[in-house]
C-alpha cells in the first residue's frame, strides 16, 4: 500500500519524523540490523502481538525508528498509532476523541501496532495509565514499539509491575552509534553559511 499523508496524519506520526527512513541508519550501527529483521519478519511480529524496546540516549534515533516501524506496517496494510508517553494520562482521564467512534484509548488499545514515544516514570498514579495500556495490548497480543532513554534495568527497578508485563511481549534493542540531532545541526549550519558566504 503507498502512503499518503492522510496516513500519516491518522497514525499521528509527528512531521518530523514523516521522513524518516532505514537508509539514513549507517550501516555501523548494530541495531539497524535488528530492527530490519524485526521489520522483515513484521507480519509474524504483529500475529504474535511482539513488540520492541527501543532505548539508548537522546539523539540516536529512537522516535525516528518508531515512525520508520509504523510505516512499515502501514505498507502492509495495518494502520497503527503514535503516542507520547506524557500525553497517555490524560487522553484517560479527558476521553479525548480520536474520531466520530473511538476514543483515543479506545483506537490505542486496537491498533495492530501501537508506538508509545518517550517512556518515562513519573514515579505516581500516572504511571498506572501506561501500565493499563501495556497491559491491555499485551492481553490482546497487540504488538507495542516503546522507546525511552532508560535502560531495561533501570525501568526493571523504577517500574517492575510493567517491567515483568513488558518481558512477556517486548524486546529490547539498544539504539546506538549516531547522533541524529547533530546531523540536523551540521546541516543548518552548512545552510547558513551559504546563505551568508
Amino acid at each position: 500500500m503507498k502512503l499518503t499523508l492522510e496516513h500519516l496524519e491518522r497514525m499521528r506520526i509527528p512531521e518530523l519524523h514523516h521522513s524518516c527512513a532505514m537508509r539514513a541508519i549507517p550501516d555501523s550501527c548494530e541495531h539497524k540490523h535488528t530492527v530490519q529483521q524485526y521489520i522483515d519478519a513484521l507480519e509474524d511480529n504483529l500475529s504474535d502481538g511482539i513488540g520492541l524496546l527501543l532505548f539508548g540516549n537522546y539523539s540516536c534515533g529512537k522516535s525516528g525508528l518508531g515512525s520508520i516501524l509504523l510505516k512499515a506496517a502501514a505498507s502492509l496494510g495495518h494502520i497503527g498509532l503514535w503516542l507520547r508517553a506524557t500525553e497517555i494520562p490524560g487522553f484517560y482521564i479527558d476521553s479525548t476523541r480520536f474520531d466520530d467512534q473511538l476514543t483515543v484509548i479506545e483506537r490505542a488499545i486496537a491498533v495492530p501496532l501501537l508506538v508509545i514515544d518517550e517512556v518515562i516514570l513519573f514515579g505516581d498514579k500516572r504511571d498506572w495509565h501506561f501500565e493499563r495500556l501495556i497491559r491491555d495490548r499485551v492481553g490482546s497480543r497487540r504488538a507495542t514499539i516503546c522507546t525511552t532513554n532508560l535502560t531495561p534495568q533501570k525501568f526493571k527497578s523504577q517500574y517492575p509491575a510493567v517491567a515483568a508485563v513488558m518481558q512477556e511481549a517486548v524486546i529490547p534493542i539498544h539504539v546506538q552509534g549516531h547522533d541524529f540531532r547533530a546531523d540536523i545541526r551540521d546541516k543548518i549550519k552548512h545552510t547558513l553559511e551559504n546563505t551568508n558566504g
